[in-house]
């Protein structure tokens, strides 16, 4: 097991090696975390030294993590190949849209299911819950309402989020999100 005194020290003699100007961190759907490597150094040279009995559990704590963390990317892995071989079988043009991979196809036909019985694009939204109540009395009529809290949340979700990757990835789609937003 990699424990953290040991991790530490591998990250150390990689960055002493490579001479980085970043080092990576963390990831999310938005942002990249980084560090630049001084600061990386100086915040593992000042961490202050544990008990062997503390130090060994975080070890093991960590070293379990690892493993843990690791076979979940090989499960992830191991989906991403099957969702992309069903997806071989099944005629779809979603694919074809940039951002928009295998993972976010498969979601919405599943949640979609027979696109038939839909009359129209408006029906299809309100199954996925992406269309606004209405706020009205007499000849009033409310401009700014928010979305319906029923409909289908899964494909809400993979609609939604495959147009943040759309936008991301398409610079047409981005100038308009942001001329909208």
């Amino acid at each position: 097991l990699l424990g953290a005194t040991s991790l530490r020290d591998q990250i150390l003699l990689w960055a002493n090696q490579r001479q980085p100007s970043e080092i990576l961190i963390g990831m999310e759907a938005t942002s990249v975390y980084s560090w630049h490597p001084a600061m990386f150094f100086h915040t593992a040279r000042s961490s202050y030294r544990l008990s062997k009995c503390v130090e060994d559990s975080i070890d093991l704590l960590l070293g379990l993590s690892i493993q843990s963390i690791r076979s979940l990317q090989a499960q992830i892995k191991a989906l991403d190949k099957a969702i992309t071989r069903h997806l071989e079988g099944i005629p779809n043009t979603l694919q074809t849209i940039p951002g928009i991979g295998p993972v976010y196809a498969a979601g919405i036909l599943a949640e979609i299911g027979q696109i038939e019985r839909f009359d129209n694009q408006a029906a299809l939204a309100k199954y996925a819950g992406l269309t606004w109540s209405k706020h009205q009395s007499g000849r009033f009529q409310a401009e700014e309402t928010s979305l319906i809290r029923s409909g289908n949340r899964y494909l809400r979700y993979y609609l939604v989020e495959a147009a943040n990757s759309v936008q991301r990835h398409d610079a047409t789609f981005r100038a308009y999100y942001r001329k909208k937003y």
